[in-house]
């Protein structure tokens, strides 16, 4: 009779420990999808960000430097990408997409007051080109966001903070 009893038990815990390990991995795997989904979003704005920045250098006079801070944020955010790991690594990349779409925001803006460069087809199409390829970043950077906020808070339940130290699961930063 304690045999059964306590096979009972061992198949409740087991039950319990399966379903906590399959929210947790179905909400990993949304996090996973959703980051890959960022990363190839960052990557597109980044080339863009460098169409933009070459169109730019075409339409101003010889030797006028333009764009330079604008191609070393993306290629800092570019190298940010391959070792995005670690929460050092990750906070970095954090500050710096944030730096490097404040500076962004603020190119866009000088190019929109300037009438000589607004113009351009060509620096015209580029810009909405870099615009469109921001939004669409931002837009993976909000779904991100929201799954590892939801990873995070089932991190947080009761059955899972005990499970997930054992499982290996642990808590995610947002972007």
């Amino acid at each position: 009779m304690q045999w059964l009893i306590s096979l009972g038990l061992l198949t409740a815990v087991l039950g319990w420990l399966l379903t906590v390990l399959h929210r947790l991995e179905h909400l990993h795997g949304e996090l996973s999808q959703s980051w890959s989904d960022w990363v190839r979003r960052t990557r597109r704005r980044n080339a863009a960000l460098r169409n933009f920045v070459q169109a730019l250098r075409q339409a101003l006079p010889e030797g006028v430097p333009a764009g330079r801070e604008l191609e070393q944020l993306a290629d800092a955010s570019d190298r940010r990408l391959e070792g995005s790991g670690d929460d050092a690594q990750g906070l970095e990349l954090r500050q710096s997409e944030r730096q490097l779409e404040q500076t962004l925001n603020d190119t866009i803006n000088a190019f929109r007051n300037n009438p000589q460069l607004s113009a351009r087809d060509e620096l015209v199409e580029h810009c909405a080109e870099l615009c469109l390829a921001m939004s669409g970043q931002a837009r993976c950077t909000r779904s991100y966001n929201a799954c590892a906020a939801a990873y995070n808070d089932a991190l947080t339940t009761p059955s899972a903070r005990l499970a997930a130290p054992l499982l290996g699961y642990r808590a995610v930063q947002l972007i």
